[in-house]
């Protein structure tokens, strides 16, 4: 057998027997991830620990598309949006002015990175739901639309010559609900990368020769999801505009206690990357709880501890 592949046995048994620290699981992302195929959310964790700084990735996507909104829609209202501008304008309905902070794209003539971050990038970044309840479709039908009432030219979409007042009064009206949208849905959630998780060691397991003990994976899932949680914090994102975002941990509010949270942050915007359903009282003294719950602010406890009864708990990162 390979020294890696001894080593990866070596790691998965670590999970098995409540052992492994945080180095196991990092060195185990790491070495499995070339071997990853079908495992998507598990595939983004495995490249993002072993290269920290991202520009590429389901994460950066997620935190560039909506950094992008947010920014530009913030910069035009406060260039369009002025007091005199609203004064002389105060009869005008709630569309004007909604209208006015968003056209930083014009429908007819699209700059190429623009569409391809705020609109296409946009268009995946919204779930099917809420294109049914809005316009009655979905997401790949959307995609489909918009693409095909775009030509590329000289680095700018243009709408095709064909498309119809009408036609082009639903595309306009999309666009809008497309850019003017963010979300508060994390990039994906913790039972994503469980499922994955799950599914890779068991088939690295029967590839490997190695006898699973299920029972004592499935046991330990939780602490090893929170242990990829701390090695993702700190993780930086060049964004669209050279901008360097990067990622921290928090205590979301739950009305059923106070779950562990990865977020993004790009300068004065903040959002969601990975969701869990890790109660923090697992993890942390309850005092530490009480008095960090009050805002999704970043935590000091970033770093797994193994007490002498063999469970984990969170502390502070030690130099």
């Amino acid at each position: 057998m390979k020294k890696t592949d001894i080593n990866i046995v070596r790691r998965i048994k670590t999970i098995e027997n409540s052992t492994f620290t945080e180095d196991d699981i990092k060195l185990l992302l790491i070495e499995i991830r070339e071997r990853l195929k079908k495992n998507r959310f598990l595939t983004e964790i495995c490249h993002f620990v072993a290269h920290s700084e991202r520009d590429k990735g389901i994460c950066h996507k997620k935190i560039d598309v909506r950094y992008a909104k947010l920014k530009l829609l913030e910069e035009n209202t406060q260039a369009k949006l002025t007091k005199e501008f609203i004064r002389e304008n105060k009869d005008k309905p709630e569309r004007f002015f909604t209208d006015k902070m968003l056209d930083f794209i014009k429908t007819e003539k699209i700059e190429k990175s623009l569409f391809e971050l705020v609109i296409l990038g946009g268009i995946d970044d919204l779930e099917n739901t809420m294109y049914s309840k809005y316009y009655k479709t979905n997401k790949k039908r959307v995609k489909v639309l918009v693409t095909n009432a775009y030509k590329l030219v000289n680095g700018y979409y243009l709408i095709k010559e064909n498309i119809d007042r009408k036609e082009f009064l639903y595309i306009d009206d999309l666009l809008k609900f497309i850019r003017g949208t963010v979300t508060g849905k994390p990039a994906f959630y913790s039972h994503d990368i469980k499922n994955d998780f799950i599914r890779a060691i068991k088939k690295l397991s029967i590839e490997l020769n190695h006898d699973l003990n299920i029972k004592g994976l499935n046991k330990n899932i939780d602490d090893v999801i929170l242990t990829i949680i701390t090695l993702l914090q700190d993780a930086q994102f060049t964004l669209f505009d050279g901008k360097i975002g990067r990622s921290f941990m928090v205590l979301h509010p739950n009305e059923n206690g106070s779950e562990i949270y990865l977020m993004g942050e790009t300068g004065k915007f903040s959002m969601p990357l990975i969701g869990t359903n890790l109660k923090a009282k697992k993890y942390l003294d309850e005092n530490n709880i009480e008095r960090e719950n009050r805002n999704l602010s970043e935590i000091p406890w970033t770093n797994i501890y193994r007490k002498e009864n063999g469970k984990i708990e969170l502390i502070k990162n030690k130099a």
